[in-house]
């Protein structure tokens, strides 16, 4: 349960089972669908990897560093064992393709754990990192249709699914006045690799249809509310890491 405190707003104990829920729910669905490639099977094991340590984060509070580590390890797997790189950055100045060279390894684990961040900073009003992951995975099943890339086209689909039932849950509206479930850590960190895996995989391959810089725009708002929660909070005098009120 997340209790509640000076720094929140909901005036009774939530249940935070949504990402336990979201992330079993979607691995469900994917071992439903059949074989996957190996990319898949990894990404799945770095998903469920975040989403423990996210949860044993909204049970017993880990420290920044330990979550961040987390973050690293799962970053690594998709990226060395599951081969998910942005190997290209496409035709930024109009002189040619930007290949991303023997820098591809570090500038791939800066976009995931970049990513990762700002998804799950976005978890502090009731369904907006729920809401802004569901349009981001439904421009990424257009993406994936568009260029023939059926597999990602229904995990992304799979994603849209388990995403709508816990919003189903969680967003406020005239009949629901406060949420019935939060997501958690477990929850958003999960949220946010996977979307950051979507991106990557549509768009990071040398001969990917799809330009880095669509995928950019597909995830854009979570990179620019982090960003301004970032600065609004060092204007502030305070560290861009610590909690606001919820």
């Amino acid at each position: 349960y997340d209790v509640p405190d000076r720094r929140k707003n909901h005036n009774r104990p939530v249940l935070v089972i949504g990402g336990i829920a979201m992330v079993v729910a979607f691995k469900t669905s994917i071992h439903i669908l059949g074989p996957v490639p190996e990319s898949v099977s990894f990404m799945m094991l770095a998903v469920a990897i975040t989403c423990v340590v996210g949860l044993i984060d909204d049970l017993y509070h880990l420290s920044s560093k330990s979550l961040f580590a987390t973050q690293i390890l799962a970053a690594l797997i998709v990226i060395w064992f599951g081969g998910t790189e942005v190997q290209n950055l496409g035709d930024l100045f109009g002189f040619g393709n930007i290949h991303t060279g023997p820098l591809t390894m570090a500038f791939t684990l800066i976009c995931v754990l970049g990513v990762i961040n700002a998804v799950n900073m976005s978890d502090g009003a009731d369904g907006l990192a729920g809401f802004l992951v569901l349009i981001s995975s439904s421009w990424f099943a257009v993406l994936a249709y568009l260029t023939n890339m059926l597999c990602l086209f229904e995990i992304s689909l799979v994603l849209m699914g388990v995403v709508l039932g816990f919003l189903a849950f969680n967003m406020r509206h005239p009949w629901r006045r406060q949420a019935s479930v939060f997501m958690g850590n477990a929850g958003s960190l999960s949220l946010g690799l996977l979307v950051t895996w979507f991106a990557i995989e549509l768009s990071g391959k040398l001969d990917s249809s799809v330009t880095p810089i669509t995928a950019v725009w597909v995830i854009a708002m979570p990179l620019l509310d982090m960003c301004r929660v970032m600065i609004s909070r060092i204007r502030q005098g305070k560290s861009p890491f610590v909690a606001d009120h919820l």
